[in-house]
């Protein structure tokens, strides 16, 4: 979330409106209106919205931090869910799971006709 909107939310927690900010900035309500779409604010703008507030030029990017953790614990939430309703499925036999199986042997062609290996090969291959 960018710096605008969390400024905009806090504002309106307080109960603090484009025109009465504006006023207490020495700027139009067209140009606060106009910061809270910015997704960034250079730090002497950041630091008038923090002292308008009373809160720390931090608290802004504390509470994007927050936002990012909310989304990254959703998004993990999403994640279990569609590995539980995997293993539903593994489960219930609607996946067939395959293994891929890698061997290797260090054997002569004599050694590998005789093991009767050729054959077991070609067997696998033509599944």
């Amino acid at each position: 979330m960018h710096i605008g909107m969390i400024i905009s939310r806090k504002l309106k927690q307080e109960k603090l409106d484009a025109s009465t900010v504006a006023e207490m900035l020495g700027k139009s309500s067209q140009a606060v209106y106009d910061d809270l779409k910015k997704e960034d604010l250079n730090t002497s703008t950041l630091r008038k919205y923090a002292e308008i507030l009373h809160v720390p030029m931090s608290s802004f990017f504390e509470e994007e931090e927050k936002d990012n953790n909310v989304l990254n614990l959703r998004e993990a939430k999403n994640r279990i869910r569609e590995l539980e309703n995997e293993i539903i499925a593994l489960k219930r036999g609607d996946i067939h799971a395959s293994a891929r199986v890698v061997v290797e042997l260090n054997l002569t062609n004599d050694e590998f006709v005789k093991l009767g290996l050729k054959d077991k090969v070609i067997q696998v291959l033509n599944k």
